[in-house]
């Protein structure tokens, strides 16, 4: 019995470490895609890509938010350069509130995210 109970612990422990790996991975490849992400298009998948991320029970899961906050605040400059500031305005209101929801308050990304999020605003109107 005590076999079975330390392989089920190390399957657990096993699939947690698994699931971080791949979490980390994620992250990772998509930052990437981010820096170079220029269309809305690129900008949507990403966003998609962040946001389904942001279930994973990890302590990093506030990277999740950030980057889709920053997929959103990204999207909106692009809209707004093209005249298209109702779209903008939605792209903008979706960074703040997964920037808001997620992201711890004292992470430097973060704060500075949202002072760009508060310049973005301004543009808006």
């Amino acid at each position: 019995m005590k076999k079975l109970y330390f392989s089920l612990c190390f399957m657990l422990i096993g699939s947690l470490v698994l699931a971080q790996n791949s979490f980390q991975k994620s992250i990772q490849e998509n930052s990437v895609k981010l820096e170079k992400a220029s269309t809305v298009h690129e900008l949507d998948a990403l966003f998609i890509n962040f946001a389904n991320l942001v279930t994973t029970q990890t302590p990093e899961r506030w990277k999740a938010y950030y980057l889709a906050a920053q997929t959103q605040y990204k999207k909106a400059e692009i809209l707004i350069q093209e005249d298209q500031k109702s779209a903008a305005a939605e792209a903008h209101a979706v960074a703040y509130k997964y920037l808001s929801g997620g992201v711890p308050a004292d992470q430097k990304d973060g704060q500075k995210l949202m002072e760009l999020l508060t310049i973005q605003k301004n543009k808006l109107h």
